[in-house]
C-alpha cells in the first residue's frame, strides 16, 4: 500500500448475526401512555403573560416517549 500498488481482497468475516447475544432487556412492553401516540405533545410551551420571550427565558414542552429516562 505505502507503494501505491493493488493488494488482493481478502475474505469476508463470516456472517454471526443469528449468533450474537443480546444483553439489552426485552422492549415488547415498551409504549407510551394509553390514548396517546409516540411523539404526542402532553404538555405544549407556556407562553409568558406579555406574550413573548425574552434574553434567558426557558421555554419547556413535554411530549410522549416510550421509553421513559431512569433519573
Amino acid at each position: 500500500m505505502a507503494k501505491g500498488e493493488k493488494i488482493m481482497k481478502g475474505p469476508s468475516p463470516p456472517d454471526l448475526f443469528k449468533a450474537q447475544l443480546s444483553l439489552l432487556p426485552d422492549h415488547s412492553g415498551d409504549s407510551p401512555p394509553p390514548g396517546t401516540n409516540f411523539g404526542d405533545m402532553k404538555q405544549d410551551i407556556i407562553v409568558p403573560k406579555n406574550g413573548t420571550f425574552t434574553k434567558g427565558d426557558k421555554a419547556s414542552a413535554t411530549f410522549n416517549l416510550e421509553c421513559k429516562p431512569k433519573i
